[in-house]
């Protein structure tokens, strides 16, 4: 953001300054050849006025500057003009400052905004990190293995336990549905029951956890999988028609412990 400070100006600031007096002069030295007294005042309005509203719009330059250097600058390029001093020129003169310093705020209040925002946006992020890296590792100490679905047990996404890695843990986490874990049609169909129970109890309680232990056969191995449900809570706040259509509301973690 600008700086409002009367410290000694930057060179990239110094240059702006001096691009805007050189600007305001050659359109007073050009407008001033022009003959007629209506064209002159006309070209001149029109180009200077223009020119000092988006110099206070885009001139990053601190307040203090803009308002004991530009502002003068201009009412001095006014007068010079006119060729005379009245309250009339005067008081149009601070009329074209003030209507620039508006403009500057404005910005100025624009851009305060956004850094906030931004800002904003940063912290939430670095703190959903910090929140995911510790959910995973707390995930990874209770869990052999966790997953996220929706509530057809479609799933998003694996995470696999990092002090687990037998080939029995491998053979659950490549599926890409709850229903594939069992080929049995009574242990699919308690999938069906655990997951249609996790959505009922999201919608009528409190209660957001559910558990279901299966028992499988991979490698001619039997295995007792119990699966953990945990409802995660729906998006609060203004959401579109597509998002509250979307299964992506209908989010579940789902934690798998495995023993044989």
């Amino acid at each position: 953001l600008r700086a409002t400070s009367f410290l000694l100006p930057s060179r990239s600031k110094r240059f702006q300054l001096v691009l805007f007096a050189l600007q305001e002069l050659l359109l007073m030295i050009s407008a001033l050849q022009i003959e007629a007294d209506s064209s002159r005042q006309l070209f001149y309005m029109s180009t200077v006025m223009p020119f000092f509203l988006i110099f206070s719009t885009i001139g990053y330059v601190p307040l203090g500057l803009f308002l004991g250097v530009a502002c003068p600058l201009h009412l001095g390029c006014w007068f010079l003009f006119h060729g005379s001093f009245s309250v009339h020129l005067l008081a149009l003169g601070l009329m074209h400052c003030f209507g620039a310093l508006m403009v500057y705020l404005l910005v100025e209040e624009a851009e305060l905004e956004n850094f906030n925002v931004l800002r904003k946006l940063t912290l939430e992020q670095k703190y959903m990190e910090t929140m995911h890296s510790s959910l995973q590792g707390m995930l990874s100490s209770i869990f052999d293995a966790s997953c996220i679905c929706n509530e057809e047990g479609d799933i998003r996404c694996w995470a696999q336990s990092s002090h687990r890695n037998d080939e029995a843990l491998l053979s659950l986490v490549n599926v890409t549905s709850l229903l594939d874990l069992s080929l049995d049609p009574k242990e699919r169909e308690s999938i069906i029951d655990f997951l249609q129970r996790m959505s009922v109890k999201a919608a009528s309680s409190t209660e957001r956890v559910g558990t279901l232990t299966l028992k499988l056969k991979k490698a001619g191995n039997p295995l007792e999988v119990q699966l953990t449900g945990i409802k995660v809570p729906r998006r609060s706040g203004h959401r579109s028609k597509a998002e509250l259509e979307s299964n992506e509301e209908g989010r579940m973690l789902i934690g798998l412990k495995v023993s044989q």
